[in-house]
C-alpha cells in the first residue's frame, strides 16, 4: 500500500508538471481555439444577458413532460431548425470578480492529477500481482492514457 501511495503522489506530481508545460510552453495548449471576433462586442451581450455561472448550450429544446406527442415534434422541429441556421455550442460562464488562475484551481488540478496517478498505481499493482512485466504495465498506462484522452477529445471535437 505504502508503494501504491508514494507512486501515486509521484505519478501526480510528475503530471502535473507536464500539464504546466503543456499549457504554458507548448503551443498545444491552445490548439483548436480562435479568437472572437467582435470580443468586446460579444462580451457586452453576454454580459448583459445572461447573468449567472454556468454551462449553457445554444440552442436549447425545451422538453416540457407534459406535453402531447404532436407538441414535442412541433418543438423538436423548431429546435432543428434554429440549430441548422446556428450558431450551435456551448458556453461555459465562470463568476465575475476572480483572477484568472486561482490557487484553488491548481490545488483541485494537482488533487486530481494525484488521484489518477493513485488509480494507475493501483491498477498497475493488480497487474504486477497477476504476473504482468514492465513491458505490459507501461502498454496498460498507455491505453489508460489513450481511453481518457479518446473519452475526452472525440467528445470535445464531436
Amino acid at each position: 500500500m505504502k508503494k501504491i501511495l508514494i507512486a501515486g503522489l509521484l505519478g501526480g506530481l510528475v503530471n502535473f508538471a507536464w500539464g504546466a508545460v503543456f499549457h504554458m510552453m507548448l503551443p498545444l495548449g491552445k490548439a483548436g481555439m480562435s479568437r472572437l471576433p467582435n470580443e468586446d462586442d460579444a462580451l457586452e451581450a453576454i454580459r448583459e444577458n445572461v447573468r449567472g455561472p454556468g454551462l449553457y448550450v445554444f440552442p436549447w429544446m425545451e422538453d416540457p413532460e407534459d406535453a402531447s406527442a404532436e407538441r414535442k415534434e412541433a418543438i423538436e422541429k423548431q429546435w432543428t431548425e434554429k440549430y441548422r441556421r446556428g450558431p450551435s455550442g456551448l458556453m461555459v460562464l465562470l463568476p465575475r470578480d476572480q483572477d484568472p488562475l486561482r490557487s484553488t484551481q491548481l490545488l483541485t488540478e494537482f488533487a486530481s492529477n494525484v488521484a489518477c496517478a493513485l488509480l494507475a498505481a493501483a491498477l498497475l499493482g493488480q497487474a504486477v500481482k497477476a504476473g504482468t512485466g514492465y513491458p505490459g504495465c507501461v502498454l496498460i498506462c498507455a491505453l489508460l492514457g489513450l481511453f481518457a484522452s479518446v473519452s475526452i477529445d472525440v467528445s470535445y471535437w464531436n
